[in-house]
């Protein structure tokens, strides 16, 4: 740790990760080999720095970002990628007496065209 700068885990995984805490609720939606689809939730902000991270190790990463709210959307990697592979879901829902509009990411009907094939 003394070598990072870092005075424990959590200044560290904030620096180099833009979160407070490692994924946690994970779950494994794909696993074929060389592809694998996981979904997990992270406090602070998305985990751009792990996947920046994984990019620059020669890992070809597409997926996205919803904000704990889910009224915010952001998606990371090849856009043409993500369509063949995710759909986001929209809702609307009432949240406290208000309207508003809640987004997850939902991986692609392996069956239905222009998807991801097992």
């Amino acid at each position: 740790m003394a070598a990072s700068g870092a005075a424990d885990w959590f200044e560290w995984r904030t620096r180099n990760w833009a979160t407070m805490w490692e994924g946690v609720r994970t779950e494994v939606l794909l696993d074929r080999g060389t592809d694998i689809v996981v979904r997990f939730e992270t406090a602070g902000d998305a985990s751009r720095g792990v996947l920046e991270e994984l990019v620059g190790r020669g890992v070809s990463v597409v997926g996205g970002f919803v904000h704990e709210d889910g009224s915010r959307f952001e998606q990371f990697g090849d856009a043409d990628e993500f369509e063949r592979t995710f759909v986001l879901v929209e809702t609307e829902e009432d949240i406290d007496g208000e309207p508003r509009t809640m987004r997850r990411i939902e991986l692609r009907d392996a069956d239905a065209p222009g998807s991801v094939s097992a």
